[in-house]
């Protein structure tokens, strides 16, 4: 970094580690948000579906939710849960019902559009404050209601009760609880989420941003 006229961070948290000599802009993951938008029709269905998308390598985060999800079996939630990733998670999820698709580039948008909600768990690691947060950005955009760990730039993306819920402490009942059963509460968040996506991580601001910096690096240095 120190070898560089400019270095670009995707989060704050990343940002932060960046020598003080050294110019750094955060840019976070931006994406095409005509082309991750939401439904021409999303009903008010039941079961609720809440997803996870990700790699195979982040799946064991999932494990936060396994005390939740059983809970929520117990007391008879209509929800499904499904996971989309290039491996199907472990043993554990099947006593859980959790339903798998496989990731394609075909099956990507379908899967994300057909959800009502969309889960980021993070432990509170290093690891974890590096992440940029893009499954989040990618449940907005197609106007999910959003729950999160409370970690990293989930905590920028996601405005609590405004546009998501991030959960309190270890606690993932609460706020799944809250959006199976509150349809409007869902849809208010789902709207809000939408509006933040297209404001604050279309691709076209990452884009601008980018050009700014560019230009600023070939305009000539006075001596």
């Amino acid at each position: 970094m120190n070898a560089s006229a400019h270095v670009v961070a995707g989060n704050c948290w990343l940002a932060s580690h960046v020598p003080e000599n050294v110019p750094v802009t955060v840019i976070p993951t931006c994406l095409d948000t005509v082309h991750y938008r939401p439904p021409d029709l999303r009903p008010l269905q039941r079961p609720v579906r809440i997803g996870w998308i990700g790699t195979s390598t982040n799946l064991k985060f999932l494990k936060a939710l396994e005390g939740a999800l059983r809970r929520l079996r117990f007391d008879g939630a209509p929800f499904q849960f499904i996971v989309c990733s290039d491996r199907a998670p472990e043993t554990w999820t099947k006593n859980l019902g959790v339903e798998f698709i496989r990731w394609s580039p075909e099956a990507e948008l379908p899967f994300l559009q057909s959800l009502d909600i969309g889960v980021m768990p993070l432990d509170d690691t290093d690891w974890c404050r590096g992440k940029c947060s893009f499954k989040l950005i990618q449940y907005m955009a197609v106007g999910c209601a959003v729950v999160a760990s409370p970690v990293g730039f989930n905590k920028d993306v996601v405005q609590h009760g405004k546009n998501g819920y991030l959960t309190l402490g270890s606690d993932w009942y609460a706020p799944l609880n809250k959006l199976i059963f509150d349809d409007d509460e869902r849809q208010r968040l789902a709207q809000a989420a939408r509006t933040a996506a297209q404001s604050r991580f279309d691709i076209t601001r990452a884009v601008f941003a980018y050009e700014q910096i560019l230009e600023s690096l070939l305009e000539p240095r006075s001596s």
